[in-house]
């Protein structure tokens, strides 16, 4: 059997996590209700503002991984990649970064 502690303790964390529901389904109902332009204009501020957030952090990553040399062309990274066995046509960077932009819109 609880204590009493233990069974407000409980209700509390039960009141947190329907609180967070219920803010996640108002926020899907605002953003279903919006037009395919406003929606896609949404997305697009979304992973903007979450890159801004980001980005000191990849910079700091490459500056790690390149030191102080100049940053890889757009062809020497497909180059790079491509000698590492992905192959371009399966578009496999372009899908992980569509997958994690819907993630964080869920």
């Amino acid at each position: 059997m609880m204590s009493t502690m233990q069974l407000e303790a409980k209700l509390l964390w039960l009141r947190t996590e329907v609180d967070e529901a219920l803010q996640d389904v108002a926020q899907k109902k605002q953003f279903e209700s919006l037009l395919p332009k406003e929606r896609e204009a949404l997305r697009i501020e979304i992973v903007r503002a979450k890159n801004r957030r980001l980005a000191p952090y990849f910079d700091e990553a490459l500056k790690g991984m390149i030191g102080d040399e100049e940053p890889p062309s757009a062809e020497e990274l497909q180059a790079a990649l491509v000698a590492e066995g992905i192959k371009p046509e399966e578009n496999l960077l372009s899908r992980m970064l569509i997958e994690t932009r819907e993630e964080s819109l869920t």
